[in-house]
């Protein structure tokens, strides 16, 4: 019984060859290398989204600091010139703070805001 088995199983030719799985594989792979790229990209790309927001927030803290605090200077990284908007004289403040993209691109964050006399 063990043979006749073995012999249905030769003559109908269920599985697959070498040649399918080869190529199935090189496939899986192709495509695993892609959504690895991708991915790895998407977490690039969310960290350095994080470190925007975190240094975003941190220049807030520090331009409101800023306005009531004079003793913050351009080595804290803020800014005084005196300006005028339409009319009024006063003067802008700016926050300047440097970040890192997801990448490790150092790029720099201004934010500023104009105080009337």
């Amino acid at each position: 019984m063990r043979g006749e088995i073995g012999l249905l199983i030769r003559r109908g030719q269920s599985g697959f060859t070498l040649t399918e799985i080869l190529i199935a594989v090189v496939i899986l792979g192709v495509v695993a290398a892609v959504f690895s790229s991708v991915f790895g990209s998407s977490v690039s790309s969310i960290q350095g989204a994080g470190n925007h927001h975190s240094t975003l927030i941190e220049a807030q803290n520090l331009l409101d600091r800023a306005l009531v605090d004079e003793s913050l200077g351009e080595e804290d990284g803020v800014f005084r010139e005196p300006w005028t908007l339409n009319e009024h004289e006063g003067t802008l403040y700016t926050v300047k703070l440097p970040w890192r993209t997801g990448l490790g691109a150092e790029r720099e964050l201004k934010l500023s805001t104009f105080k009337a006399r």
